[in-house]
């Protein structure tokens, strides 16, 4: 059963979850004072009434707050995190991928939208420079997210061998750096799609003179 003369509990419950961790002793017991002051000079029903009142004008001061905070700790995070990147590899990779991008987004503009122009330039630009071309040759496409897969991959993981009673175990570390993930995910999405593109659209070759 409700204690009449303790703050409603779902108001509670609710003001609580719109409280930063070091504030929600203070906070809590702020009101509760007000609540029980309210309370000596009024009936139940108008001192829990007033209590939600008060959470619900706090409120939007209070979310404004705690999202502050989430940001401001996810963005110390982050910055903390991308001193664990490897900085070289993050610019190399980038370069890497732009052939990818010169094949792949045209593609998905003509497959996907029926937008031909795109394509129509890039084949327009071989003409003119056919040096370019190598861009998009089976083994600068592939090779490059291959080498963006293997930049990315070393630094996101450790592997390490422990010697066990049982035998050698190797143990897998996933570390916290979002860019070298993305790279990877990148990487091996691009793959798929330059194949599938290859297979079905016969625009990139997957061996030489096919």
């Amino acid at each position: 059963m409700t204690d009449p003369s303790h703050p409603p509990k779902l108001a509670e419950l609710f003001l609580m979850s719109m409280l930063i961790p070091g504030e929600k002793e203070v906070v809590l017991g702020d009101f509760e004072e007000l609540f029980h002051k309210i309370l000596g000079h009024s009936d139940v029903r108008k001192a829990r009434s007033w209590y939600w009142m008060q959470v619900c004008r706090s409120a939007p001061a209070l979310i404004q707050l705690k999202l502050s905070n989430e940001f401001e700790r996810s963005f110390t995070t982050m910055i903390k995190n991308m001193n664990l990147h490897n900085k070289p590899s993050l610019l190399i990779s980038l370069i890497a991928l732009i052939p990818a991008l010169i094949v792949i987004i045209p593609g998905i503009m003509q497959s996907g939208f029926g937008y031909f122009e795109a394509n129509k330039a890039l084949d327009a630009t071989w003409v003119k420079v056919p040096v370019l071309k190598t861009l998009i040759s089976p083994v600068v496409l592939l090779g490059g997210l291959f080498l963006i897969f293997i930049l990315n991959a070393i630094p996101a993981m450790k592997l390490r061998f422990e010697r066990q009673p049982e035998g050698l175990t190797s143990v897998i570390t996933f570390k916290p750096v979002p860019l070298h993930w993305i790279f990877v995910g990148l990487s091996i999405l691009m793959v798929g799609i330059l194949l599938t593109y290859s297979l079905f659209e016969n625009r990139i070759p997957i061996l030489p003179g096919t």
